[in-house]
């Protein structure tokens, strides 16, 4: 279903869609229990996300393709690594992307077998230069995938490693100018058209169906992981700048995940309370995370789900954990965010997941605000139908 009020759909047409024709973004329809699963008697993390996988789209997966999913999309199990009795840290930063979007973007491809028409189309996807490593490194991984092309902001293409991109002919990525709000909207702008020129589009960027599920999964992944020798509540701490990241959580939690809360970090001076965050001007590139922090508090009231931990400053840098794991500024800014959270008064009753990535969510150019106006959107639009033929022919 939409954000925006549009009725349900199956997950493999609003994944051959991308977005909904009303201009918002697709969100699961309540009603899916993961319960049966979260206390079944699986050992392994895939087992978890096997089950899971199944449970959510049945109409797409049986146990066995679940099972063959799971071990190709989850293959790389994250290291749990902990700080005392209070906090888990689980290193996703193994991948290409250094993030979870290595995982959302593995298991978007693997999906698009089971969209019909996918094997025709085009796909596209707006992409920063972590986003983008992912998706580069998940098509390249099959040569049956259809051609993808990156919308990228203007400097962050250079982020990609240049060996993903050796001898690949059918990957393409093009800069946009506008930052990153600009490149969605591009997106979005192509999505809305259903095609460009004679290809038939099929979006897949960050905020579309299959990407965020194959995060979700994730984190379901990562629960199977942390409740070994888990006592007291568990709390998820969000990505620091990461609205996505907070919103995949809370679906899992809707789901039936036992996840009492989950701690949102904010730098001093950011609006602190729910409602106000809602409110404020998001970040560039954050327009979707919180339509869907708002669609999803008009069902499940946000704030007694989220809690904020305020720092004064995220210029601490890097550190380096007693096992010798380095931690990145963003990862290391989530960790004191959870210190401080435990200290105010959840040590002893609460432990605390932190993921650990490598890519600081704040480093992203361009503007704050909203989407750009159509003045920027369409004349790059059109400029793109006509690149397309010197791109893939």
């Amino acid at each position: 279903m939409s954000t925006r009020g549009a009725p349900p759909i199956s997950f493999a047409e609003a994944s051959r869609l991308g977005y909904p024709r009303d201009g918002g973004f697709f969100v699961p329809e309540a009603g899916t229990d993961l319960r049966s699963t979260v206390y079944a008697p699986a050992a392994e993390f895939r087992d978890f996300i096997s089950l899971a996988a199944a449970e959510i789209l049945p109409e797409l997966l049986d146990p066995f393709s679940a099972a063959d999913l799971a071990q190709d999309v989850y293959g790389r199990i994250p290291a749990r690594h902990a700080l005392g009795e209070d906090i888990l840290v689980f290193d996703l930063a193994a991948g290409p992307s250094g993030s979870a979007a290595d995982y959302g973007a593995a298991f978007a491809a693997s999906c698009l077998k089971n969209i019909p028409g996918s094997s025709k189309s085009l796909v596209v996807a707006s992409a920063g230069g972590r986003d983008a490593s992912a998706l580069v490194a998940a098509f390249r991984a099959s040569e049956s995938l259809p051609p993808l092309l990156i919308l990228c902001p203007e400097g962050r293409a250079a982020k990609v490693p240049a060996r993903l991109l050796e001898g690949q002919d059918r990957i393409r990525i093009v800069e946009v100018k506008g930052g990153l709000s600009a490149a969605q909207g591009l997106e979005k702008a192509a999505a809305a058209r259903a095609s460009l020129g004679a290809w038939p589009l099929l979006p897949l960027g960050a905020s579309t169906p299959p990407r965020l599920l194959g995060r979700s999964l994730l984190l379901v992944g990562l629960f199977s992981l942390a409740r070994k020798d888990l006592a007291g509540d568990l709390i998820v701490a969000a990505p620091p700048g990461d609205l996505l990241g907070l919103v995949t959580g809370l679906w899992t939690w809707s789901w039936g995940l036992p996840v009492s809360a989950f701690l949102l970090p904010r730098l001093q001076g950011e609006p602190v309370k729910i409602a106000d965050i809602l409110a404020s001007a998001p970040p560039p590139g954050a327009e979707s995370g919180l339509e869907f922090l708002a669609a999803f508090d008009r069902d499940f009231p946000l704030g007694s789900l989220v809690l904020t931990a305020t720092l004064a400053s995220a210029e601490e840098g890097e550190s380096v954990l007693k096992d010798g794991l380095v931690l990145d500024a963003n990862s290391t800014f989530a960790v004191r965010a959870a210190r401080h959270s435990l200290e105010a008064g959840l040590e002893g009753h609460s432990v605390v997941l932190v993921p650990r990535s490598n890519d600081p969510a704040w480093d992203i150019s361009g503007p704050r605000g909203g989407l750009p106006p159509a003045a920027l959107i369409e004349p790059q639009l059109e400029a793109l139908e006509a690149l397309l033929p010197r791109l893939f022919g």
